[in-house]
């Protein structure tokens, strides 16, 4: 009787270290994406209407939304240095829309085309951190 309660023990004691461990040792993080058009713009109503468009996307973090994205629709990525820049390329046409995270949209309220856009399109992507 008391193999099979030393055998329980033990056997919990290891779910809970490798549930701890796993928790510890966290090797990604999952980041929200949204695409964003010009409130304007009517036609852009989701993504799939984004077929074969320019998409403005940041160099920093790019590939893991270009292997999601690309899943779903075929763009023509644009690459910007900061959100600035982004900003620019949706205000003079350069770009039909643009994808960013959510730290990027909170850099992008100081910005006076925040309140032209809106989000058509949100995803979360796991990120190696």
């Amino acid at each position: 009787m008391i193999n099979i309660i030393l055998f329980y023990q033990v056997f919990n004691l290891n779910i809970t270290y490798s549930y701890l461990t796993n928790i510890v040792n966290k090797k990604y993080e999952y980041v929200t994406y949204n695409v964003y058009v010009k409130k304007a713009n009517t036609i852009y109503n989701n993504i799939a209407k984004l077929e074969n468009k320019k998409i403005g996307i940041l160099k920093t973090n790019k590939e893991n939304i270009k292997n999601t994205i690309n899943k779903e629709v075929r763009i023509e990525y644009v690459e910007y240095n900061n959100v600035d820049e982004i900003a620019n390329g949706i205000k003079n046409g350069e770009i039909q829309a643009f994808i960013i995270d959510t730290s990027a949209k909170e850099e992008l309220n100081n910005n006076e085309i925040s309140s032209k856009i809106r989000s058509i399109y949100e995803n979360k992507i796991k990120r190696s951190i």
